[in-house]
């Protein structure tokens, strides 16, 4: 795991396999290689090609969609996927994760459903159009508002959607009022993380460890 979604995701369904028969059907990227945690059944499909062609492809359906790129990208490979699955195996629930997938509760024949976004997608999309300039930042601000009615319409079929802090939840609950929103903050494991008895430090320095890719994070570093 690079990024804290992957993170994220690899330690809750880590804990869920001490108690639970855990499935993660995901997107095998390039960065990533190796076997799941243990105890947690991994299938993967082949990523979206992220190659200029791919981009222009992505692009363009985007627009006749009038869909997130994003969604448009990740979520139908993910439906079919999902089909071939469901049509093997019998499950107790699904989680979804991403906001981008959220298009996939219609796949799920009923099956109970959570969805986890963790953040709203609509001010991370508001910042990175804002860090944009030119015709990319155009082409952005024009995502954010495909994004806001996407988070308005696809989040509402799911029991429940998960945000990790109160200001992500009101936001995402600010464009569909419906939604029921839960608030589950992101932990950390103090113990495995914990420095050495006698760790050398120095004084006004700061460890940052966000990923900058992320323009919030920048503007932070």
């Amino acid at each position: 795991p690079l990024n804290g979604m992957r993170t994220q995701l690899r330690a809750l369904v880590e804990r869920l396999a001490t108690r639970h028969g855990v499935t993660v059907l995901a997107p095998r990227w390039p960065d990533q290689s190796g076997p799941g945690p243990e105890g947690v059944e991994l299938v993967t499909i082949a990523a979206p090609p992220l190659g200029l062609a791919g981009r222009v492809r992505d692009r363009a359906r985007s627009v006749t969609r009038r869909q997130p790129v994003d969604v448009v990208r990740l979520a139908g490979p993910m439906a079919v996927a999902l089909r071939g699955l469901l049509a093997r195996r019998r499950f107790d629930v699904a989680h979804v994760g991403l906001g981008e997938l959220a298009g996939l509760a219609g796949g799920l024949g009923g099956l109970p459903a959570v969805l986890a976004p963790l953040d709203a997608w609509t001010l991370n999309a508001a910042s990175v159009a804002a860090a944009a300039t030119g015709g990319r930042r155009r082409w952005l601000e024009w995502q954010a508002r495909l994004v806001a009615l996407h988070v308005a319409e696809a989040y509402r079929p799911f029991s429940s959607v998960v945000l990790v802090s109160l200001e992500d939840a009101a936001e995402t609950s600010r464009h569909d009022p419906s939604l029921r929103t839960a608030v589950i903050p992101n932990g950390v494991d103090a113990d495995h993380f914990s420095p050495g008895p006698s760790p050398d430090r120095e004084r006004g320095l700061i460890l940052f460890t966000g990923v900058l890719g992320a323009p919030a994070n920048e503007r932070v570093a």
